[in-house]
């Protein structure tokens, strides 16, 4: 594989690398294989504590072939569980070949251990100008940098290499989330109690608007005003929680996974695969 050099030397600077197939560069044009780089360093705490803080920082590289890079499993990571922002399976980055390359993200969250359960899910639109340039001059940044066999530890260009990807998971984190839509106080109480009830199957719009003391009519209203749609507010819960709980769980049945989306609000394992297509989540 070309840039070998480049990779060593990262992983001598603390990245952990692997590779998968064969990446080749030429031009605009690329190969096969894929790239994953994950890195842990230590941070003080935020308030100067003797015990640091640990940050993790990781992304995989999807090379596609015909100028087009597939990026996924983009993670930061601060513990002791004060900040986690993650990014799995969904494609998020697509440079087509051509200048018009763009950016398109599906969803985003953070969960702030310290703050309850706080969550804020954002989609940078194609039309985002700014999202789109950074972060195509970053990618591109990155992958010729890594795979420049010349590069090694002590280099400009490996460096730049090693800026680039720190650079590239900030800036995907950070246009990933835009700020959110004002909202009212009726879609933050109903928010609260999606986030409270989505467990029970019974839960519906109209059960929803009459536990805030308003019509199903008003309530959809006053969603589509915030940019949102109580369904789909219902649907995302709901799959939250089957996702929170596969993460720990080992599955060897299909009456598991039943079990599980059944008890996160679900009527069937159909009806979860139906919301993770309409939400745009991968399989």
């Amino acid at each position: 594989m070309r840039g070998q050099t480049a990779l060593s030397a990262l992983a001598a600077a603390g990245w952990s690398c692997r590779t998968r197939g064969e990446i080749a560069i030429a031009g605009d044009t690329f190969q096969g294989g894929s790239l994953h780089l994950a890195r842990h360093w230590h941070t003080p705490g935020e308030f100067g504590e003797t015990s640091p803080a640990t940050t993790r920082s990781s992304l995989t590289l999807f090379v596609e072939g015909a100028g087009r890079i597939r990026m996924a499993d983009v993670e930061h990571r601060y513990a002791p569980g004060s900040l986690v922002i993650r990014r799995a399976q969904d494609p998020l980055v697509y440079l087509a070949d051509s200048p018009s390359a763009f950016v398109t993200v599906r969803s985003a969250s953070i969960d702030h251990a310290m703050a309850g359960q706080a969550r804020t899910e954002g989609i940078v639109r194609d039309d985002d100008s700014d999202a789109r340039s950074v972060t195509t001059r970053l990618v591109l940044d990155l992958v010729n940098s890594l795979l420049n066999s010349s590069i090694s530890a002590g280099q400009p260009g490996f460096a730049g290499a090693s800026r680039a990807v720190d650079a590239l998971t900030e800036a995907l984190i950070a246009v990933s989330i835009p700020a959110p839509a004002p909202t009212s106080d009726l879609v933050e109480r109903a928010r609260l109690h999606i986030a409270q009830h989505a467990r029970e199957q019974s839960l519906t719009v109209a059960k929803l608007a009459s536990a805030v003391n308003v019509s199903a009519r008003w309530l959809q209203e006053e969603f589509n005003r915030a940019g949102l749609n109580p369904s789909q507010e219902i649907r995302r819960e709901r799959l939250l929680l089957v996702e929170r709980t596969l993460e720990s769980a080992h599955l060897d049945e299909m009456s598991q996974l039943t079990a599980i989306v059944l008890a996160c609000g679900f009527s069937s394992v159909r009806a979860f695969r139906r919301a993770k297509e309409s939400l745009g989540r991968s399989e």
